[in-house]
């Protein structure tokens, strides 16, 4: 005889179907590093044990060029932070870089004889450019005039030199007897321009001119008025 009688209750705490254990994750990887330690390696050096670690010969290697790299890129952000230089003044004016003056005269009493007058000018350069006469000429119809050595010449920047210039009487009408601030007109050339200028080289070469226009036409006593 058979028969189906109560269900009995599970014990206590039990499962009549209990859950298939779960499986741990594989490790994918080794655990990241920290300063201090490895993950799951209590006893790793971190980084600070390995740099304390490496040969102190190789620490100083790599202080140097840690160093190094950094004064370099200090000094382009130096250079690329620095403002442009302002740009340099252009260079003088011909006439502002040299200085003409007398320089007296070799032979006076030679123009009684031929009517030529020999006198000495003095050319200096004195900025910062190189300064080239091309040419010396006075303004009297009845003068003529030629320098030796002949033009052009070049003067350097910082040096002088003398100059002879011959004035030859052409012919005494006209002459400008005692003029009192006789010309020169000087054609300079320098890096920035070529300029003609006008000199008035002193009161001793206006003596000297005029003494020597005396000697060569003594009879001839009119004056022409000069007009710079």
């Amino acid at each position: 005889m058979s028969g189906i009688g109560p269900v009995e209750p599970a014990a206590p705490g039990g499962d009549p179907h209990p859950a298939p254990p779960i499986a741990e994750a594989p490790a994918t990887g080794p655990a990241p590093e920290t300063l201090t330690s490895r993950a799951g390696d209590p006893d790793s050096p971190g980084v600070y044990g390995r740099w304390a670690a490496l040969p102190r010969r190789t620490r100083r290697t790599a202080l140097t060029l840690a160093g190094a790299v950094a004064a370099i890129a200090t000094g382009c952000s130096l250079l690329l932070s620095r403002p442009a230089p302002p740009a340099s003044p252009p260079p003088p004016w011909p006439a502002q870089a040299v200085e003409v003056s007398y320089a007296g005269t070799t032979d006076l009493d030679g123009a009684a004889n031929d009517g030529v007058f020999t006198f000495r000018i003095r050319v200096a350069a004195v900025r910062n450019t190189a300064v080239t006469v091309e040419n010396i000429a006075q303004p009297y119809p009845a003068l003529s005039l030629i320098t030796s050595p002949r033009t052009p010449v070049t003067i350097r920047s910082g040096t002088s030199r003398d100059l002879t210039v011959r004035i030859s009487v052409r012919h005494c009408s006209g002459i400008p007897l005692g003029v009192e601030l006789p010309p020169l007109d000087v054609t300079l050339r320098n890096i920035r321009a070529i300029k003609d200028q006008t000199f008035l080289i002193g009161d001793a070469y206006a003596n000297d001119l005029s003494a020597a226009l005396r000697a060569r036409c003594p009879a001839h006593r009119s004056r022409v008025p000069h007009t710079p």
